[in-house]
């Protein structure tokens, strides 16, 4: 099972504050349409599609270069382009998983994956932005998983 972040649970997050000012130097560049200063309102409304335009392009990378993956035996998170980042949790080792996701998270419907190995002082993986449905079926595959290792063992 590989599941990657949402796109626009993403951008939701991350690019909420960029899109309130594109949406301000929006209106901005009307208004100054129509008090006939069209050079400016020209500028302020460029300047608002290229703020949500890097944020669309970021989110979009960032969905292609983030995953996270389960198998019979690990965990593993990956993510990043050109800081690149992978994380494995096997298994028998993970202690405790947590789903966890705010008011408005759950309205965009993304939700948080926590993982905790033995040893860990934190969570070794935390992977943001998921689509809930997918990190809750996730979430119990990881619970069988250890269910079944724990049976094996007996």
């Amino acid at each position: 099972m590989i599941i990657h972040p949402s796109t626009f649970g993403f951008y939701a997050r991350n690019y909420w504050t960029a899109t309130l000012l594109s949406i301000v130097l929006f209106a901005a560049g009307i208004f100054m349409a129509f008090q006939g200063q069209i050079e400016i309102a020209a500028a302020l409304i460029v300047v608002a599609i290229i703020i949500v335009v890097v944020g669309i392009g970021h989110s979009v990378i960032h969905h292609k270069h983030t995953s996270l993956s389960l198998t019979e035996s690990e965990v593993v998170y990956e993510t990043g382009m050109l800081n690149h980042r992978k994380i494995r949790a096997p298994i028998q080792m993970i202690t405790d998983s947590q789903i966890k996701r705010t008011f408005v998270e759950k309205l965009v419907g993304i939700s948080d994956l926590y993982i905790n190995t033995s040893g860990g002082a934190h969570d070794e993986i935390v992977a943001n932005d998921f689509e809930s449905k997918e990190v809750e079926a996730m979430h119990d595959e990881i619970y069988r998983l250890i269910r079944q290792m724990h049976t094996q063992k007996k």
